[in-house]
Parts: structure tokens; C-alpha cells; sequence
């Protein structure tokens, strides 16, 4: 009894529209009927194509391999892509171009001491060093 209770609940008017369900039933026209048949006998007059089990696990693994081959494809282009926007947006200025800006007689000769802790650390300037 309580199966019965249930489907009845899922059946109500009620249910379904707070499932977002319209229980008006549109009318088609005689254009749309005719258009339907057609379209269902055209797919039943096509050959459906019965695949062996080899057959559908190859062809299985085939369009997976092709879609791993464009993720692959497209994560590649999006790095390139990111790439090519990081080298256009900061250009490494090497340190022996940088200078005192604030300098009392206003000189932009690169201080000495900044470039020596450079080459000390083993670097040439502040870019990146991703290419």
C-alpha cells in the first residue's frame, strides 16, 4: 500500500510542479505530427550497425586516445598562451642598467653594491627566467 501512496505522490499535481513541470499538454499542429512520423521512419528505415565486442572496445579506445590527444592540445596552447602574455607584460631589465634614482646629484650610474650582491647570488637582472 505504501508503493501505491508513493507513485500517487510522485503522479500529483502538486509534485510535479515543484519539479519545475508544466501540466499543460501543448497541442501539436498537423505539420508537426507529419514531420515526427517522417522523421521515425527515416530512423527506422536506417541500418543500425551491430558492432562485435572487439570492434566497440577498439572503437572505445580510440575515441578516448583522441580526446586525451586534445586536452593534451589544448593545455599545451593555453601554457603557450599564458606564456607568450607573461613575456609581453614584463620585460627583464638587467641590473647594470639600474642606477641611484634617488641619488642626491640625480645620476642613474648603477650602484656598485647592488651590482656586486648580484653577481655574487648568480643572477643578471629581476626577469623571470622562464622562456
Amino acid at each position: 500500500m505504501d508503493n501505491v501512496n508513493y507513485l500517487d505522490h510522485l503522479n500529483s499535481a502538486k509534485h510535479q510542479r515543484n519539479l519545475g513541470m508544466s501540466m499543460k499538454v501543448e497541442r501539436s499542429t498537423a505539420d508537426q505530427v507529419r514531420k515526427r512520423i517522417e522523421e521515425l521512419t527515416r530512423k527506422r528505415k536506417e541500418p543500425v550497425k551491430e558492432l562485435n565486442l572487439a570492434e566497440r572496445v577498439q572503437s572505445s579506445i580510440d575515441a578516448e586516445e583522441a580526446a586525451k590527444q586534445a586536452r593534451k592540445a589544448e593545455k599545451k596552447r593555453r601554457k603557450e598562451e599564458k606564456r607568450k602574455e607573461a613575456d609581453a607584460h614584463s620585460e627583464a631589465v638587467p641590473i647594470s642598467t639600474l642606477g641611484d634614482a634617488n641619488a642626491p646629484d640625480g645620476s642613474t650610474q648603477p650602484d656598485q653594491p647592488l651590482i656586486d650582491v648580484a653577481a655574487f647570488m648568480g643572477f643578471g637582472g629581476f626577469g623571470s627566467s622562464k622562456k
